[in-house]
């Protein structure tokens, strides 16, 4: 069951958490991620396989991913890739086909930025989605 104001964060991230104001941390709780996934590129390239996506940028995302490039270069892309105009759908489906390493690079700099409850909440889903994906991957091996 997940709780409705945690944080997933690493033992990496949880002290640019602590670092925040006590205003900005009342109200949320943070959960230690502790689980472990290793990816690797047959295993992404299976799961890209099944992933139907709209947007072209996404796809473009999808086919560059699929090509053999390295996990730094997937998250080097996804940086640099517009997601806002992407269904959430969209976003789902990729974000479960690069697996939950690739939603990590987005986190700390989320971390570094948060400035009011609104960032907190946008945080708190990047987590939350890492948190599912790791659950329903490492339990699906």
């Amino acid at each position: 069951m997940y709780m409705s104001n945690a944080l997933y964060l690493t033992a990496e991230e949880r002290p640019i958490f602590d670092a925040l104001s006590a205003e900005l941390k009342e109200g949320w709780e943070v959960e230690e991620e502790q689980i472990i996934f290793v990816d690797g590129w047959e295993k992404r390239v299976a799961r890209l396989s099944f992933v139907r996506l709209h947007d072209p940028a996404l796809l473009k995302l999808k086919e560059k991913a699929q090509s053999g490039v390295s996990e730094q270069e997937i998250f080097t892309e996804i940086e640099s890739t517009n997601l806002e105009n992407a269904t959430d759908d969209d976003l789902a489906e990729l974000f479960f086909a690069l697996g939950p390493n690739a939603l990590t690079p987005f986190i700390a700099p989320l971390l570094h930025g948060i400035k009011q409850d609104s960032d907190l909440e946008t945080l708190m889903e990047f987590t939350a989605l890492r948190h599912s994906l790791l659950s329903a991957l490492t339990h699906s091996h």
